[in-house]
C-alpha cells in the first residue's frame, strides 16, 4: 500500500544523512570527546575517551553497580565488558575491606517470639545509631 510506499522513500534519506555525517579519510568518528575506529566489518570499536551510554547499561544490567562506576570502569577497560566487570569486583573487594575495619559501636538488639514456640534474636550493629532506629 501507499503506507510501505513511504516508509521505502523515507529510509534512504535518513541513510544518506546517516553517511554524510562520516568524516572520510582515516575512517575514525569523533563523537562526545571519544575516538572510535571502524573495523573491517563495518562494526564500530571503542579505542579511548567516552564510552557509549548501552555498553554502560549492559554492564549496570549484568552487575548492579552504579552508573558513573560502570562508566568509570568500561573507560579503564577499553570499553572491555568482561575487564571491567573484573575492574568492578576488584574495586568492591577493596571498598569491602576498608569498611570492615570500620568500629561498629552502635546497634541494637531485638527479639521476637512468635506463638510461644519459634523466637529470634537479633543484633545490628552498626557506624552511627541513627543507622539502628
Amino acid at each position: 500500500g501507499s503506507a510501505e510506499e513511504a516508509v521505502l522513500v523515507e529510509a534512504p534519506r535518513e541513510e544518506a544523512k546517516v553517511e554524510a555525517s562520516i568524516p572520510e579519510g582515516n575512517g575514525s568518528v569523533t563523537s562526545g570527546g571519544g575516538s572510535t575506529d571502524s573495523s573491517s566489518d563495518g562494526s564500530l570499536t571503542k579505542v579511548s575517551g567516552a564510552v557509549s551510554p548501552a555498553l554502560v547499561k549492559q554492564l549496570r544490567d549484568e552487575t548492579g553497580a552504579g552508573m558513573m562506576d560502570c562508566k568509570k570502569a568500561l573507560v579503564e577497560t577499553g570499553g572491555d565488558i568482561v575487564k571491567a566487570q573484573a575492574y568492578l569486583r576488584k574495586k568492591g573487594l577493596a571498598s569491602a575491606d576498608k569498611k570492615a575495619s570500620r568500629a561498629t559501636a552502635e546497634g541494637r538488639i531485638g527479639s521476637y517470639i512468635h506463638d510461644s514456640r519459634i523466637g529470634v534474636l537479633i543484633e545490628v550493629n552498626c557506624e552511627t545509631d541513627f543507622v539502628s532506629r
